[in-house]
Order: C-alpha cells, then structure tokens, then sequence
C-alpha cells in the first residue's frame, strides 16, 4: 500500500532507533540506564529486578495527528506488569501526577484490552477502551492513535505487529489540550524486566490513504473454498459481496464471501462446486474497497488447488541442540522443504513430535521453498533466515525422536525417526550443529541419508542444506 504524506505544517517525531541509540535525533530522558538498543535495532527495557522505569522525549503536537508504533511484551500483562504508551504527557517523568493522556496495555484479571485513559494529576479516567481479553497473553502489536479536530479519539492495531490496522475503539475527549512529552511507563517484576519491546514511532500529520486495495496471496485450504489476503483492511460489505469474485472454468462466483471477524485483510470464499487437484484456475476481483473508499476496479489472478501426497513435503533439517551456539541463533528448529513448483497449503496440518501433536494453522510453503518450523519466540531470531512458523511450545530431544508430518487429510507426508548417531560426527554431536538431508530424491535411506552441517554457522536454515549432493 502506497501512502500519500500530506505536506507537515510542523515537526513530526519518527524514531525507528536504526541510529543504535536514544540519546539524540531525538533525546530520549528518563530511566536511560535501564534501555538499551538491541540487535534488531528495537528500544528494549534492560533492567535487572522488579521496579519502574520511564523514558520521555519533547513532542508538543497535540490535535488533527495521528500516532503510530511498535510495541511488544513477552509476557502475560497483569497489575504488576504492564505498560503505558504516554501520547500527551506535561511532565517528562511519566510516573508523576502529570496531566495527559495515554495507552495501557495490561490489568487485573485475563480481560486485557488496549484502553484510553486521560490522567488530571493522581486522577485517572477511562476513555474508551479495545476488545476484551486481546492482549491477555504475551502480544505484539501495531498500533495506531487518532486525534482530529474534534477532539474524537480513533484506535486501530494490528495483531501481527505491522500496519495492517483495524478498528478497536473511539470517544471524544477534549479535557487537555496540550503537551510536551511523548513516552513509555514500564511496571515489571524481576521476571519481566528485560521483555518489553518498542520501535517505529511516528507523530505527525493524519497519513491519508489514496490507493485501492491489494491482492497479496490465495490460498486453497480445501476443495471448494479459496482464502484471500489483502494489503490492508477491507470494507465489509464489497468484501462479501459474491458478484465481486469470478472464477473461470465454470465456477462462476462463490456462494458465500466471508470477511475474518479476526483480521478485516482476509476474506474466505466458498464454493458450491469442487476443485480438481492440480487444475490451475483464475480468479478475478472487482470492486472491493478498503475503508477509505478506495476500491479495486479489476484484477486477475491464478491458483490451484493441490492434494498433497507422501514425500511432497519433506522433513529436511533439524536442529536438536543448539548449545553451544555458533553463528545461529540458540533455538531448536525443524526446516521443511518443498520440492513442487507450485505452493501447498499446510493448515491443520499436523506435526508430531514424539508424543507432541502441533497443528499448523493458516500457513503455506512456497514452491521449491523452505519453512522454519520453531518456539515462537524464536520468531525474532530465526526469521532472518527464511519464512518461519512458530509453536507456543516446541522441543527436540537429543538423542533420538520420531517426528510425522501429516496433512489436514489425514496422510503422512513425511516421517523420520532420527538418533544422534545420524550426525556422523562426535565432535558436533556435541552441540551448536544442525543435521542435514542429505539427497532430498533418497529419502527412504534413514541414517544414511543424513549428517551434520558443513556450514560454518552451524546449519543452514532457509537454504539449501549445505550437505547437498
């Protein structure tokens, strides 16, 4: 999506902290010694025990603007562990009883939402407030602050942490008009005093979209219904409406367009006929529009749907103790691979690992790609490397483990029962090395078609194993 950014009648603030630090362009003050700028370039809390700490920077903007930024805690928020995202504040310390308002993100119960509130001194109010229990577990959002003219407060975020925002709650405030700060407010036991994450701020101009909306990727989960993912948040009813989707070859338009309830850039189409295995087919779009009102006049795009059988997908890396560390990242991981040239849906399909059962939701692998299958904060880390999956949990043993792939039909794609003899190697056996496929067209040898990684890192994930004959 392509924005248009209205000529600025005054400063903005932008800081993505790409610099590697908070000390200018612009200052940043407050609690400096307990932040620190890591690896990938975020502002992150770096304490050492439980307290508070603030960080403040000038911002005198205060009306017809719009805010917008990263955040992220790795954490479950509560009482004792939450975070304040100032966006008007008089005082520079944002622990005093200053007047302005802003963001909290964590409270009492499992009910966390995102919610307003305007702070007169040591009294609090709520303004409004987002959908219940949204970030009752550790989050990652984008967000994004309206203020216009009249004084109406608009709050959009995006689940995923990028900019695909949809709405979560409005309400009209008028009380401060002026400000001089804009921060973060910390609260965190010892256990969380290293886990909260901020990046990409903005405050400047309302940033007006003029561009119709984009088709990024289809997907075919099943037989009869297609998914759609868009660039940005649809409007609901060209959305859903069925005359705007045609599909040649007889399928005509969908019986039912179903905008995600979840995320307003997805849309799900079914139909009354079923698909062929392997038939390319091609979908036009007409008339869809985002919420600006800009709409798609036409597109046209082909897909496939695809039944997969045993071997399409194919266990293809694993590393199973990744301690001590070489050049990658100390997380487990398991890397498949797709041999096919075209891509192949892999939701509800299932990944076993030992007694384990992971289902894999919503997810594809390219064709002739890779996908890095990890704990999902590993995702930061790894993703670097190629396109990433993550689990809320996710374990390999050392020694020996069976792992199965089976698809959302309940075939088994890929099978492997693996040792750490299957290394090859004593010395690597001892950690930080991956084992690797080695011929991806022998895969019924077992042992003898694996060994440990040649590459200087330590293993190749994303990639071509680096053991590849």
């Amino acid at each position: 999506m392509v924005l248009l950014w209205p000529i600025i009648g005054f400063t903005q603030l932008t800081d993505d902290f790409s610099d590697s630090n908070f000390t200018q362009n612009p200052l940043w003050i407050g609690s400096q010694e307990k932040f620190i700028i890591n690896d990938n370039l975020q502002l992150q809390l770096q304490d050492n025990g439980e307290g508070q700490a603030t960080l403040s920077t000038a911002n005198i903007m205060a009306n017809n603007l719009e805010w917008r930024l990263w955040i992220k805690l790795s954490f479950s928020p509560s009482t004792n562990n939450n975070a304040r995202v100032y966006l008007m504040a008089d005082e520079s310390d944002l622990s005093a009883n200053l007047n302005g308002y802003f963001l909290q993100m964590g409270e009492s119960g499992s009910d966390d939402a995102i919610e307003l509130f305007r702070q007169n001194g040591s009294e609090i109010v709520s303004i409004c407030r987002g959908t219940e229990a949204l970030i009752s577990s550790s989050f990652e959002l984008g967000l994004k602050i309206i203020r216009d003219e009249n004084n109406q407060w608009t709050i959009f975020a995006d689940l995923s942490g990028g900019e695909n925002y949809q709405f979560q709650a409005q309400a009209i405030d008028g009380h401060i008009i002026n400000t001089e700060y804009f921060g973060f407010y910390c609260k965190y036991t010892s256990s969380n005093s290293t886990k909260f994450y901020f990046d990409n701020i903005y405050v400047g101009d309302i940033i007006i979209d003029s561009n119709p909306p984009e088709l990024i990727s289809i997907e075919t989960p099943n037989d009869s219904s297609i998914n759609l993912t868009f660039n940005e948040v649809l409007e609901q009813s060209s959305a859903e409406n069925i005359n705007n989707y045609t599909v040649d070859n007889g399928f005509s338009n969908p019986i039912k367009a179903e905008l995600n309830s979840s995320d307003a850039t997805k849309v799900e189409l079914v139909f009354s006929n079923k698909f062929n295995s392997g038939q390319q087919l091609s979908l036009i779009i007409k008339n869809i529009e985002d919420i600006y009102g800009n709409s798609i006049i036409s597109h046209q795009s082909s897909f496939l749907y695809y039944k997969a059988i045993a071997y399409d997908i194919l266990i293809n890396e694993l590393m199973i103790d990744p301690s001590p560390p070489l050049d990658l990242p100390e997380y487990e991981y398991l890397e498949l691979f797709n041999p096919l040239e075209h891509q192949v849906s892999l939701n509800n399909w299932k990944l076993i690992i030992g007694s384990s059962e992971k289902i894999i939701e919503n997810k594809s692998i390219g064709g002739e790609s890779y996908l890095i299958l990890a704990k999902e904060n590993a995702e930061l880390s790894l993703d670097g490397y190629g396109d990433f999956y993550g689990f809320s949990s996710f374990s390999l043993t050392n020694s020996s483990q069976d792992i199965k792939l089976i698809s959302n039909d309940g075939i088994l794609i890929s099978s492997i029962s693996y040792t750490d003899e299957w290394y090859n190697d004593v010395d690597k056996q001892e950690g930080g090395w991956s084992i690797e496929q080695i011929n991806t067209d022998n895969i019924c040898s077992g042992a003898e078609n694996w060994r440990a990684s040649i590459d200087v890192k330590g293993g190749s994930p994303g990639e071509l194993n680096s053991v590849t004959s």
